[in-house]
């Protein structure tokens, strides 16, 4: 298989997480047809991946896979993914993917009720989030700095990083309920707290309820 049909396979696992067949509803939601075709699909490009040792694109995609493998409850190959993920990313020096790394880690750490891999998970993913933060700020005052000045409130509305709000948020909560399990109340509040009045981030009202539902 050469470079192009490995990037149309890719696109196409992209392309089916938009197109609304992965969404943030339940499982339950959706037909078990529609699921075992993900699922069939996934092990497939999966395979595909494997047998030409291209790692960096399973890597590349793990937003979109571990999606689908957290929706199937899949998580020992999430955690197999996220953990070669991880690797590539570090080695790559791009945070951006570490953190979503160390967040899908706390989730099969949470579904495996390991709390104590779950809250030092969770932990890092938001240390590694509010690293990069911090240097996209930075980039930000820059890039503002070289603009005429009734242009930096349209720049700055462009620059709003709604994935990042919406993954703290994310893992805030992963936080807390593993403190919640360890009986570590006050700390368990607070992040829900925290969680809580970010609101209702990147159009995901199911994470904002199951935040409530939890305080």
């Amino acid at each position: 298989m050469n470079a192009t049909r490995y990037q149309h396979r890719s696109e196409t696992i992209d392309k089916s997480t938009q197109a609304g067949l992965v969404t943030v509803a339940p499982p339950s939601r959706i037909s078990e047809t529609d699921w075992q075709q993900t699922r069939n699909y996934l092990q497939q490009s999966l395979q595909v991946f494997e047998t030409a040792q291209r790692p960096d694109l399973v890597a590349h995609l793990l937003d979109k896979l571990g999606v689908i493998l957290r929706d199937l409850q899949d998580w020992e190959q999430l955690k197999t993914l996220a953990e070669q993920s991880l690797s590539i990313h570090e080695a790559e020096g791009n945070s951006l993917k570490i953190y979503q790394d160390y967040g899908f880690l706390a989730e099969v750490a949470l579904a495996n009720q390991k709390w104590r891999d779950a809250k030092k998970l969770a932990e890092k993913a938001l240390e590694v989030l509010a690293t990069e933060n911090s240097s996209q700020t930075r980039s930000l005052e820059l890039y503002k700095q070289s603009l005429p000045p009734q242009a930096n409130e349209s720049a700055q509305a462009d620059f709003v990083c709604v994935a990042a709000i919406s993954n703290r948020q994310k893992f805030l909560f992963l936080l807390a309920q593993a403190e919640q399990n360890l009986d570590e109340e006050q700390e368990a509040r607070s992040h829900l707290e925290a969680a809580r009045k970010i609101g209702v981030a990147d159009h995901k009202p199911q994470l904002y309820l199951n935040i409530l539902s939890h305080l």
